[in-house]
C-alpha cells in the first residue's frame, strides 16, 4: 500500500468518518431538543438518511459513477456536509428532512468511488488485505458517536455539527489538495 500512493491517501481519507459519525448522536438530539418531535417523526428522520442515500445510489447508477473517483469522494463529503449544516441550522421538522435526505445522498457518492479506488489500485493478490485495512479507519464510527456526544454536551449542539462538517472537510481535502495521484484518481 506505501508504494501506491493512491492507497495510502484513501485509508487516511478514511479517518473523516470519525467526524462524519457524530451525525449518529446529533440527530436523536435534535428530534428531541430542537424539533421536539415524537419517536414517529424521529423514524422518518432516519428514514429521510436513509431514502437520501437509495436517491444517491440510483444517480450514480444512472450516472455510471465519476469518471475521475475522487471528484466523487470529494462530492460526496461536500453533500453530506452541507446537508448536515443545513440540518443544525434547521427549527422546521419538514426542512429537517430534506436536509437529511440530503445528507443521506453524500453517502453512497462517497462510498462507492472509495471502494471502487481501492479495489482499482490494488494489486490483484493483496486486495482482500487492501480491503481489511480499510475498515481500520472505519471502525472509527464508532469514535465519532462518542466524540458527537461528548462534544454536544461540551460545546452544544450547533457547534458539534460545524466541527463534524469541517474535521470531515479537513480530513478529506488534504488528500484532494496534497496528492496529484489522488486527484487524478
Amino acid at each position: 500500500m506505501r508504494r501506491i500512493p493512491v492507497l495510502l491517501w484513501i485509508i487516511l481519507m478514511a479517518f473523516s468518518t470519525i467526524f462524519f459519525a457524530m451525525i449518529f448522536p446529533i440527530v436523536p438530539v435534535y428530534a428531541r431538543d430542537v424539533l421536539e418531535v415524537s419517536e414517529v417523526k424521529f423514524g422518518w428522520m432516519s428514514g429521510a438518511l436513509a431514502i437520501g442515500q437509495t436517491a444517491g445510489a440510483f444517480a450514480i447508477a444512472a450516472r455510471g459513477g465519476f469518471r475521475r473517483k475522487s471528484y466523487g469522494v470529494t462530492a460526496g463529503a461536500i453533500v453530506f456536509g452541507l446537508g448536515l449544516a443545513g440540518f443544525g441550522l434547521s427549527d422546521t421538522y419538514w426542512l429537517s428532512l430534506v436536509f437529511l435526505f440530503v445528507s443521506g445522498i453524500g453517502f453512497p457518492l462517497w462510498v462507492t468511488p472509495v471502494v471502487t479506488l481501492l479495489q482499482d489500485h490494488s494489486v490483484p493478490e493483496y486486495r482482500g488485505r487492501v480491503m481489511a485495512v480499510y475498515t481500520i479507519p472505519l471502525q472509527g464510527v464508532s469514535i465519532g458517536w462518542m466524540l458527537g456526544g461528548v462534544l454536544m454536551d461540551l460545546i452544544g449542539n450547533y457547534p458539534t455539527i460545524l466541527v463534524s462538517v469541517f474535521g470531515g472537510w479537513v480530513v478529506g481535502g488534504v488528500a484532494q489538495v496534497a496528492s496529484r495521484d489522488f486527484r487524478r484518481a
